[in-house]
């Protein structure tokens, strides 16, 4: 229980601690959604329309700008051409697979999450093992809803006039700080047990539209600095010759750890940074978010060190996350 208090108190140092706790951990768990969905995506990538556009693809300069108005032309006609409906089809059944696929992750890394705040130890497989439940499918639909409030209401405000950069670069700012204050949803459902309705009630609720902005700008950043050091680790293990595809492979896959690992702790910190979180019995923590009329109760194999009194709620809105 000394992590929720720590959100409570020293959110950015609580969620940098809660990151480099979860890392190993996040590390498998990331290596193997990574080589799977690889897997899934190149097998069923086999079709004749991804073969023609590789053909396509690596015929062409992709510095002239000819060759990708031909790239476009090809396509136009292409489509013109070809059954839509198929088309279509294939694209959503792999939009389906991986959204599957990623649902059933996300879940694994929330209980790793979970499991380190609440049993101060986490194990990767056993993890694997347990995400295999029915909040798959609610991870899976509040993802869906986050990404078509989001992108909805971005597309409605770039068609007022979609030949204005300024505007559409408004919608996309919009949109990101519309999915940063549903986010928190996921573990409101996956730690508080919070039903889809009450779920985005409790994010909307608590990540304000300044707390959201707040956490876009540090994303914002954060992905900058990230690029810069992917840039530098490539072009330093470019020296290397015929081993620098496989390094770059590994630091790929740590970044990816890394920055998965901090996501993770900010949805971790989004919910119990708002939810009163009381120890009720050795084996059973009981989470009041003033959403849901009854308290939710996350399940704990064993139990917490130390009990923690629901600290007070964030009543000013220039509070930082």
């Amino acid at each position: 229980m000394i992590q929720i208090e720590a959100f409570k108190e020293d959110v950015w140092q609580a969620v940098w601690s809660h990151a480099k706790a979860i890392f190993v951990p996040m590390l498998i768990v990331g290596t193997m959604m990574t080589v799977i969905l690889m897997a899934v995506v190149s097998s069923m990538s086999d079709s004749q329309f991804v073969r023609d556009f590789q053909e396509q693809v690596e015929s062409m300069d992709p510095d002239s700008y000819e060759d990708i108005l031909e790239l476009q032309q090809w396509m136009m006609e292409y489509m013109q051409s070809a059954d839509l409906g198929a088309i279509f089809g294939f694209f959503l059944l792999i939009y389906i697979v991986v959204l599957i696929i990623s649902g059933y992750f996300l879940n694994a890394e929330m209980i790793i999450s979970k499991d380190k705040i609440l049993e101060g130890k986490t194990n990767a497989f056993s993890a694997l093992g347990q995400a295999f439940n029915k909040n798959v499918f609610y991870v899976i639909l509040l993802l869906i809803i986050v990404g078509l409030v989001s992108s909805i209401i971005s597309n409605l405000i770039g068609m007022i006039n979609p030949a204005s950069f300024g505007l559409q670069f408004i919608a996309s700012i919009i949109s990101a700080l519309i999915t940063v204050r549903l986010l928190a949803s996921i573990p409101a459902r996956v730690f508080g047990g919070l039903n889809i309705t009450d779920s985005l009630k409790f994010s909307w609720k608590n990540i304000t539209w300044k707390r959201s902005m707040y956490v876009v700008l540090v994303c914002i950043v954060g992905l900058i600095v990230f690029g810069l050091a992917m840039l530098l680790i490539n072009l330093l293990i470019s020296f290397t010759g015929a081993a620098s595809g496989p390094l770059f492979i590994i630091f790929l896959l740590l970044g990816n750890a890394f920055a998965s690992s901090l996501f993770i702790a900010m949805l971790a910190a989004s919910f119990f940074r708002y939810a009163d979180v009381e120890v009720v019995t050795g084996e059973t923590v009981t989470v009041e978010t003033e959403i849901s009329v009854e308290s939710t109760t996350i399940e704990s194999a064993a139990a917490p060190e130390e009990g923690a009194n629901g600290s007070d709620q964030d009543s000013e809105e220039d509070k930082p996350e």
